[in-house]
């Protein structure tokens, strides 16, 4: 009787991503849409965290995004740190409709720096622009392209800025993806 060692193809990279933002802006949405499930009106308000995985490549090289929803109300906020810890980066999310989510973008930075780390890379997201129109009140890229200013003054990082909307599924995987490859790259120089 022989056995026979099957030597298995390496795996890749996983990277860890978190979503973060307040309650409501989308960060469950967005989630959804990336992983091809659709998009719902509704969703149900995440407890704690959620987490689904993704592989894609970068570079001819497989990658596999583990992304983690976190919840984004306030009460959550002790629970939220446990789920930090490996996180390599960040979707920064906030609702165009909802001025007081965007000014809570630099407590959402802080808390990210603070839990996972200064070598963290995220990107800031204006998502429900498919909302504008109807919303005469609602921030503009101008607006978006300040807070990806005074967030990148303040972290003394480039912070990419990018307009999602999960309901028309514009821009929603270029958001994951270049994460991703922002990860890769900064891993790549480390090396």
């Amino acid at each position: 009787m022989s056995t026979k060692f099957v030597r298995r193809k390496k795996s890749g990279r996983l990277f860890k991503i978190a979503l973060l933002g307040d309650g409501g802006v989308g960060k469950t949405a967005l989630k959804e849409r990336f992983l091809g499930k659709g998009f719902e009106s509704s969703y149900l308000m995440t407890i704690g965290a959620d987490f689904a995985t993704y592989t894609t490549q970068i570079n001819g090289e497989e990658v596999k995004l583990q992304i983690w929803d976190l919840a984004g109300q306030a009460r959550f906020k002790e629970v939220r740190s446990a789920f930090y810890n490996g996180t390599l980066g960040a979707l920064m999310v906030y609702d165009v409709t909802r001025k007081e989510s965007a000014e809570s973008m630099p407590a959402w930075c802080e808390e990210l720096v603070k839990n996972a780390g200064e070598n963290v890379n995220f990107v800031l997201v204006a998502n429900k622009i498919d909302l504008r129109k109807a919303d005469p009140t609602a921030l503009t890229k101008k607006d978006g392209l300040k807070i990806s200013k005074t967030l990148s003054t303040d972290t003394k990082k480039t912070i990419k800025y990018i307009e999602t909307s999960a309901k028309d599924n514009l821009n929603v995987p270029q958001a994951f993806l270049d994460l991703a490859t922002e990860i890769y790259q900064s891993l790549e120089k480390k090396k």
